[in-house]
C-alpha cells in the first residue's frame, strides 16, 4: 500500500490541508498539539471511518470553522490499482481509478469500510496494531492478553484456515444428513420392479393387438356410414323444403285476404275526397273572415293607443309651462360674489391667527428665557454657597490648600452670593408678573374669533344660494326632459294609422259563424289526401311481396333435394335408415375406446414401473456418491486442521526470530534476544539468558517497536504481498540518544523493504535520515494547523519563532467543547 495524496478539510486542527506523499522515509516535524497526530488519525478515519479512541464523529470537525461539515480523502495505490477513499460525518464514497475514469466500489459508511477491509485483509484496529503504530498505543496488542494468538493469526491471515475447516465441516454434516437421508428411503424391491416392467410389457402388447382389430372393423363400419347418412341429409333437406313451401302458400293467403281489405279502404277514401273538395271553397271563405278580424282588431288597438299618448303629451306640456313659471319667479343670487366675501373672511381669519400664534410664541419665549436666567442664577449661588462653607472651614476651594478663617476671598464671595439672592428675588418676581396673559394676545385671540364668525355667516349664505341654484337646475333638467318626451310621444303619435272600420269588423265577424260548421267538417277531413297515399303505399307492396313469395315457391320446386324424394314418408324412411347404421359405428367405436383404454392403462401401469426402477437405481447411485464425499470432507477437514495447529505452531517461534533480530539492530547488540510467552507476552533476555523482570519505560518502547516491526514483516511474507506502508507516530520520544539513533538508523536500513515510512515525531535530528520532511505548525491568527516542506519552510523568515506550542490551543479547544 502506497499514500499518494491525503486532502482534509475541517479535521480536527486541519481547517484545509493537502499533503501529496514521496516514497521513502519521510519525517513530520512539529511542537505538541500542532496537529502532527491528526494526520494519522485521519489516515485511519479515510480509511475505515473510525475516528481515534475516546473520541466521537461530533469532536473532529474543526471547531472554529463556519461549517460543522468536516471531510478526508486519501489517494493510495495497492498491488496494481489506485483507489481514492472519502470519508465524513454521515457520508463515504470509495473509487477505484482505472485509464482515466471513476468506477464507483461503494457508496455508504458500512459499504466503504467493508470494501476497504476485503481489499486490504485487515480491519481498522489490525491496522493499528502493526502498519500504523499511535504514539498511544504503542504497546504490543494492549489489552488484547487472552486472545493475541488469535488475533496475530487473523492479522497474518491464517483465519482462512478456520473459516476453511469450518466450511469443511458444514460439508461434512450436510453429506452425513443425505446419506441418512438417501438410506432411510422405502422404493422397493430391484428384482422385483425388473420381474414387474416384463410383464407390463407383455400385457401393452395384447392390448395393442385388441385396438388394432377394432380400429378396422370401425374403418369399414364408418365408410359404409358415410353413403346412407349422404341420402339422410337430402331427405332431411327434402323435409325442411317441403314445409318451407306450406309456409309460403300460407303467405300469400294471407297477404290476398289484406289486399282485400286495402281495395275497399282506398273506395271508402275516395268518397270522403270528393266531400273534400266541395269543403275547399267555403273554408277559403271562413280564413278570409278570420284574416279581416284580425286586421280590424289591430286598427282598434292603435286608436286606443293614440288616445292614451295624446292625454300623456297634453300632461307633459302642463308640466313644461309649469316648471318654467317656476323659474322664471326664482331670485338667484350672484355665487361668485358670495365665494369672494367667504374667501376673503378666510384669509382674514388666517391671517389673526398667524398674529395669535406669534404673541403666543413670544410669550413663552419670555418665560422660557427667564426661567433659564433664574436657573443658571441659582445654580451659581449654590456654587458660593459650597465654596463660602469651605472657605470657613479654612479650605481653599480653588487649590484645596489651609486658609486663614478671614481672608478677601471670602469677603467676595459673600457679596457675590448676596448679590445672587437679591438678582433671584427680582427674577422671580418678574416670572410671577409673566404669568398673566399679555393684552396683544387678548386681541389676537378676539380677532381670530371674530373672523371665525364672519366665515360661519358668509358660509351659511354661499350655502343657501347653492342649494337655490341646485333647486332651479333640477327643474330646467326636468322641464327638458318631459320637452324631450313629448316630442318622442308626437313622432309615435303621427305614426299609428287611423283606419279602423267599425262596420266591416262586424261584417268579418257575421261570416266568420256562418262558415264555422263548413270549417270544422274540413279540419276533420284534413287527413283523407294523406291516407290515401299511404292506402296506394300500402297496396303496391303488398302485391310485390306476393309476387316475391310465389318466386320462393317456384325457387323451392326446381331443387334437386325436392324433386329426390315422392313423398315425405319416403325421405323419413331414408333418415331412420342411417340412424340405425349411425348405431353400429358407436357400438364400435365403444369397442374401439375400451381397448384404447386398456391399453393407456398398460402403458401407464409399465411407465411406473420403469419410474420407481430409474429411481432406485438412482439412489443407489446417490448413496455411494454422498459416501464418497462425506469421506473426502472428513478427510480435509482433518487435513485443514493439522496445517492450522502446525502454522500456529509456527507463528510465535517466528515472530520471536524476527522481534530479536530487530531488537538486537534497535539496541546496538545490548539485547538480542526477546522471549514470547504462550500467551504471547514479550520477555526481555539478557546475555546471560536470565530473564529481566523490570525494565524501563525506554526499554518497554523499543521492544514493543520490534515486535510490531517483527509482525509487519511476518504479514508481508504471509499475505503474499507486499503492504510498503509503515507509520510510526512519536514511536522514540522516550528513548534516550543512543537508543534513539539506532531506532533511526534501523529504519534507514529498512527502506527498501517498506517503500514508504512516515515518522511523526517532535525531534528534529529524524531530518538527518529522512528522504523528505514536512513541518507541521499551528497560524496563531487561524488557529489551524498548517503544513509545508522543507523547502517552503527555509522561505519562511524566524521559522523557529513562528512555530509554537500547540498545546495552548488544544486545552482551549477542549474547554471551548466542554
Amino acid at each position: 500500500m502506497q499514500l499518494l495524496r491525503l486532502k482534509l478539510e475541517n479535521f480536527r486542527q486541519h481547517a484545509n490541508t493537502e499533503i501529496d506523499f514521496r516514497d521513502g522515509m519521510t519525517a513530520i516535524i512539529g511542537p505538541n498539539g500542532s496537529g502532527k497526530s491528526t494526520l494519522l488519525e485521519a489516515i485511519t478515519f479515510a480509511l475505515f471511518g473510525e475516528a481515534g479512541k475516546g473520541r466521537t464523529l461530533d469532536q473532529i470537525a474543526f471547531y472554529w470553522a463556519e461549517s460543522a461539515r468536516f471531510t478526508a480523502e486519501l489517494e493510495f495505490q495497492f498491488i496494481d490499482g489506485i483507489y481514492r477513499v472519502m470519508q465524513g460525518q454521515t457520508k463515504a464514497k470509495l473509487v477505484q481509478i482505472k485509464d482515466g475514469e471513476h468506477v464507483v466500489l461503494a457508496e455508504s459508511k458500512s459499504g466503504v469500510r467493508a470494501a476497504i477491509q476485503r481489499l486490504l485483509g485487515f480491519n481498522a484496529e489490525q491496522f493499528r496494531n502493526s502498519f500504523c503504530t499511535n504514539q498511544k498505543e504503542l504497546a504490543f496488542l494492549a489489552g488484547k492478553a487472552s486472545g493475541r494468538r488469535e488475533e496475530i493469526a487473523r492479522m497474518l491471515g491464517l483465519d482462512i484456515l478456520e473459516l476453511a475447516d469450518k466450511q469443511a465441516d458444514g460439508y461434512r454434516k450436510d453429506a452425513k444428513s443425505q446419506l441418512q437421508a438417501l438410506q432411510g428411503l422405502t422404493l422397493g424391491n430391484l428384482e422385483a420392479l425388473r420381474t414387474a416392467v416384463k410383464e407390463a410389457e407383455k400385457v401393452l402388447a395384447s392390448c395393442e393387438k385388441e385396438v388394432a382389430a377394432n380400429e378396422q372393423a370401425l374403418q369399414r363400419l364408418t365408410v359404409e356410414l358415410t353413403t346412407v347418412q349422404d341420402l339422410a341429409k337430402r331427405a332431411e333437406s327434402y323435409q325442411r323444403l317441403q314445409e318451407r313451401f306450406g309456409k309460403l302458400s300460407e303467405s300469400l293467403k294471407e297477404k290476398a285476404s289484406q289486399e282485400a281489405a286495402l281495395l275497399k279502404k282506398a273506395a271508402e277514401l275516395d268518397t270522403l275526397a270528393k266531400r273534400l273538395a266541395e269543403l275547399a271553397p267555403l273554408d277559403a271563405a271562413y280564413r278570409q273572415a278570420e284574416e279581416e278580424i284580425k286586421r280590424q282588431q289591430k286598427f282598434k288597438d292603435q286608436e286606443q293607443e293614440r288616445a292614451q299618448h295624446e292625454a300623456v303629451l297634453a300632461q307633459a306640456h302642463q308640466q313644461v309651462s309649469q316648471l318654467k313659471a317656476e323659474i322664471e319667479a326664482m331670485s338667484l343670487p350672484d355665487l361668485l360674489l358670495l365665494e369672494g366675501q367667504r374667501k376673503q373672511a378666510d384669509q382674514a381669519v388666517a391671517a389673526a391667527k398667524k398674529s395669535l400664534e406669534s404673541a403666543r410664541e413670544a410669550w413663552i419665549k419670555a418665560k422660557s428665557a427667564l426661567d433659564g436666567e433664574i436657573k443658571a442664577n441659582s445654580d451659581k449661588a449654590s456654587k458660593l454657597k459650597k465654596e463660602i462653607e469651605m472657605l470657613k472651614a479654612g479650605t481653599c476651594p480653588t487649590c484645596g490648600l489651609e486658609t486663614g478663617p478671614e481672608t478677601p476671598a471670602l469677603v467676595r464671595h459673600q457679596q457675590e452670593f448676596d448679590a445672587c439672592a437679591k438678582l433671584n428675588q427680582e427674577l422671580k418676581a418678574q416670572r410671577v408678573a409673566l404669568e398673566v396673559e399679555p393684552a396683544d394676545l387678548k386681541e389676537a385671540t378676539e380677532a381670530v374669533a371674530k373672523g371665525e364668525a364672519d366665515v360661519k355667516t358668509a358660509t351659511d349664505h354661499l350655502v343657501q344660494a347653492q342649494s337655490s341654484h341646485r333647486v332651479a337646475s333640477e327643474k330646467k333638467r326636468t322641464s327638458d326632459e318631459m320637452q324631450t318626451k313629448a316630442a318622442q310621444l308626437e313622432k309615435v303619435i303621427a305614426g299609428l294609422p287611423k283606419e279602423f272600420d267599425e262596420a266591416k269588423l262586424k261584417a268579418a265577424q257575421k261570416a266568420l259563424e256562418e262558415q264555422q260548421p263548413a270549417h270544422q267538417e274540413y279540419l276533420r277531413l284534413a287527413y283523407v289526401p294523406d291516407a290515401i297515399k299511404t292506402a296506394q303505399d300500402e297496396l303496391g307492396a303488398l302485391q310485390q311481396q306476393q309476387k316475391g313469395l310465389k318466386e320462393q315457391q317456384a325457387e323451392i320446386q326446381s331443387t334437386p333435394d325436392f324433386a329426390a324424394f315422392e313423398s315425405s314418408s319416403k325421405a323419413q324412411e331414408a333418415i331412420s335408415t342411417a340412424a340405425a347404421f349411425a348405431e353400429k359405428v358407436r357400438g364400435a367405436t365403444q369397442l374401439r375406446d375400451n381397448a384404447v383404454r386398456m391399453r393407456a392403462e398398460a402403458q401407464r401401469t409399465l411407465e411406473s414401473n420403469k419410474a420407481q426402477l430409474a429411481l432406485l437405481e438412482e439412489n443407489q447411485g446417490k448413496i455411494a456418491a454422498v459416501g464418497h464425499r462425506l469421506q473426502l470432507m472428513e478427510v480435509t477437514q482433518k487435513e485443514f486442521r493439522t496445517l492450522r495447529d502446525r502454522l500456529n505452531l509456527e507463528i510465535r517461534p517466528s515472530l520471536q526470530v524476527h522481534a530479536s533480530q530487530i531488537l538486537s539492530s534497535l539496541t546496538n547488540d545490548r539485547y538480542r534476544r526477546l522471549d514470547i510467552s504462550e500467551d504471547f507476552t514479550p520477555v526481555l533476555v539478557d546475555d546471560d539468558g536470565q530473564v529481566k523482570p523490570v525494565i524501563s519505560g525506554g526499554e518497554e518502547d523499543v521492544v514493543a517497536l520490534a515486535l510490531r516491526l517483527a509482525l509487519c514483516a511476518m504479514i508481508q511474507e504471509r499475505q503474499g504481498y507486499d503492504m510498503s506502508l509503515l507509520i510510526l507516530d512519536e514511536a522514540f520520544s522516550s528513548l534516550d540518544g543512543d537508543r534513539r539513533t539506532a531506532v533511526m538508523q534501523y529504519l534507514s536500513a529498512i527502506k527498501t523493504q517498506f517503500r514508504q515510512i512516515l515518522v511523526i515525531s517532535h525531534i528534529q535530528e529524524i531530518n538527518d535520515v529522512a528522504d523528505a520532511c514536512l513541518y507541521v505548525r499551528r497560524d496563531p491568527k487561524t488557529r489551524a494547523s498548517v503544513v509545508t516542506d522543507a523547502a517552503a519552510e527555509e522561505d519562511i523568515p524566524g521559522l523557529a519563532a513562528v512555530m509554537y506550542d500547540g498545546s495552548r490551543d488544544t486545552a482551549e479547544l477542549d474547554m471551548a467543547r466542554s
